[in-house]
């Protein structure tokens, strides 16, 4: 996918076995990978978790660029939408642009029938957006209004943050502080746990969707989403 990041310009794709003809159709989940999840064997660990998805009825698409920070910190156009929040690392802002590149690439590639996975994809259905760790951050970004209105004909409809790193801009994990969370614009389920001792501060993290779910487990590791291949 030369349009990605030039750290790598690959992703992986899963879709439903057994169905790999144009009669059947699934929707598209755009997801970003989380700090060093991109690269080696750590990629792999979301094995389990995209086979998953894909068992209901889902195409995964997950670029594997930015395997610890994006190298490209501007990404424009596609970070125009909401531009580069102060969010920390400081080559992290420019993440979400991946996730509207992978869903843009997917439709041209799907639309022209040049890959028979990516004509799978129903995008009458609309798409989803998810992410764990430095990807739940960028998702968030991504489910800002002005990326869902701008993108796809506001095709993006659904966001999903797994263990989402810290989304405080211009201050630190204080409740009250400016948050990327505070501009998402769509259903969005959020994931954390107690036992998340890396991004404890994502307690904080603020959500004004319409709809929202928030589920905080007890006592989990943030690596609990990913198993070894």
């Amino acid at each position: 996918m030369p349009i990605l990041d030039k750290s790598d310009a690959k992703a992986l794709i899963y879709y439903p076995s057994g169905n790999d003809t144009a009669e059947s159709q699934f929707p598209l989940i755009s997801y970003l990978h989380g700090l060093a999840g991109g690269g080696g064997l750590d990629i792999e660990g979301y094995a389990v978790l995209f086979a998953q998805m894909a068992s209901y009825g889902f195409v995964v698409a997950a670029p594997l660029s930015c395997n610890d920070g994006c190298r490209d910190q501007v990404n424009a156009p596609y970070t125009d939408c909401a531009g580069l929040p102060s969010v920390q690392p400081a080559n992290w802002p420019s993440y979400y642009g991946e996730q509207l590149k992978t869903m843009e690439w997917a439709h041209s590639a799907g639309k022209e029938g040049s890959d028979p996975i990516l004509s799978l994809i129903d995008w009458d259905a609309g798409v989803g957006i998810a992410g764990h760790s430095m990807g739940g951050q960028a998702t968030a970004i991504t489910a800002s209004k002005n990326c869902v209105v701008q993108h796809f004909g506001a095709r993006i409809k659904a966001a999903v943050l797994h263990h989402a790193a810290n989304g405080a801009v211009g201050g630190g994990p204080t409740p009250g502080k400016t948050n990327v969370g505070t501009n998402v614009s769509i259903p969005t389920a959020a994931f954390t746990s107690s036992g998340d001792s890396i991004w404890a501060e994502t307690r904080y993290l603020r959500c004004c969707a319409s709809r929202r779910r928030v589920e905080a487990a007890d006592a989990v590791s943030r690596r609990s989403w990913l198993q070894p291949p």
